[in-house]
């Protein structure tokens, strides 16, 4: 019995990815609840309890699912964002010749990295350059605009890869940092894209704080 509550104990301290953190209990209190010798005794309740183990193995199966739902929000909102501004860059008034387009839109991976990647040329510098960014959901603190939507992390969980291609020669950079640039920037007085973008975070069980918001 001791052994099986250590292992429920390490269950708990591992299950660490975004939105996990609402299912650890259940997950730890279900491992238990099946591996204890005291549950498992064949008597008079086994029924009872087979009846029990089904129900509580349906919440943790729904709350899971719950979550996977509001992690497709996060990307219907980040996607249909990311595709408004590529249609819209050249209507903006302040376009200043940089253009952008999509590589790989927004995902989340089955360890709940989000990514995603753009191309961007320029008339400031020649040939092109891809950014890809990758942050952990988890990491994720803080929402803001500083001309561009930024979600803060904590320390150096941003990796940044940029390739540039100049003269038909590519070269590549990788960073660590703590900003993830959403680049979505052409609209302004968007104020409550920020609520919603904060909202379905805070719906998968991610906590993030919206601190400022300046176009």
């Amino acid at each position: 019995m001791k052994a099986d509550i250590y292992i429920g104990l390490f269950l708990w301290k591992n299950i660490t990815s975004a939105g996990d953190k609402y299912l650890r209990r259940f997950i730890f209190f279900w491992y238990i609840f099946e591996n204890c010798e005291f549950i498992n005794r064949r008597n008079e309740y086994s029924d009872n309890l087979n009846m029990k183990k089904k129900f509580l193995l349906l919440v943790v199966f729904g709350i899971w699912s719950a979550i996977g739902a509001q992690e497709t929000k996060i990307l219907r909102i980040l996607n249909r964002e990311l595709k408004k501004e590529v249609k819209n860059q050249f209507k903006s008034p302040n376009f200043n010749g940089d253009t952008l387009r999509i590589i790989k839109p927004f995902s989340i991976d089955i360890h709940k990295n989000l990514s995603f990647a753009v191309k961007i040329t320029s008339p400031y510098f020649t040939g092109e350059q891809i950014i890809t960014q990758q942050v952990p959901l988890n990491s994720i603190k803080k929402l803001g605009k500083d001309i561009n939507i930024i979600l803060e992390t904590e320390t150096d969980s941003v990796t940044t890869v940029y390739t540039r291609t100049a003269d038909g020669v590519p070269g590549e950079e990788r960073t660590k940092g703590n900003l993830f640039f959403l680049y979505l920037s052409n609209e302004k007085q968007n104020d409550d894209l920020g609520i919603e973008i904060q909202k379905a975070f805070e719906k998968a069980g991610i906590k993030v704080d919206k601190k400022y918001w300046y176009d």
